[in-house]
């Protein structure tokens, strides 16, 4: 496949991720519909280059250098190339979720490179640790949860 057909497939399946996840937070805004079921629902689709998974487990290729985030639910995620984007639901705040996983990222070596608090309501992080990038953004919901998307990022893939 060629460089502009990669970047394509790269920009749709980092696309739906993010639709994905914009999906879970605005779901979690609402109140109106409940919907229980006894199993996680799962489903993981094949593209060249990459795939996009909902539900289930954490796939195999999460780097195991990059912590899994402690006491929160796989939702879904999407790997392209050497880029993973992974969403996570937290019972606790956007801020109590972004801290304590900003605690895990130092703990496995990560340094803060920056962050960005939207007051509560959300925060941004930036964090390295070696050829490995990750950016953590947490969203709160209306039920006092968050969303954590957690994108890993080796160096130099930034922009593919």
């Amino acid at each position: 496949m060629s460089l502009l057909g990669q970047t394509a497939v790269h920009r749709v399946v980092m696309g739906a991720a993010v639709a994905a996840t914009s999906v879970l937070i605005v779901s979690g805004c609402s109140s109106s519909t409940t919907v229980t079921t006894d199993a996680t629902p799962e489903m993981s689709i094949g593209v060249d280059d990459g795939s996009v998974n909902v539900g289930g487990s954490l796939p195999d290729y999460w780097p195991s250098e990059v912590p899994v985030p402690d006491e929160m639910s796989y939702t879904g995620g999407a790997k392209v190339n050497n880029s993973i984007t992974a969403a996570f639901q937290s019972d606790g705040s956007a801020s109590e979720a972004q801290s304590t996983y900003t605690s895990q990222l130092e703990a496995a070596g990560f340094s803060q490179e920056s962050e960005f608090n939207a007051g509560g309501q959300g925060s941004l992080g930036a964090f390295k640790n070696g050829d490995t990038s990750v950016q953590v953004i947490a969203a709160g919901n209306n039920d006092g949860g968050a969303v954590l998307s957690v994108t890993i990022l080796p160096t130099g893939t930034a922009g593919n």
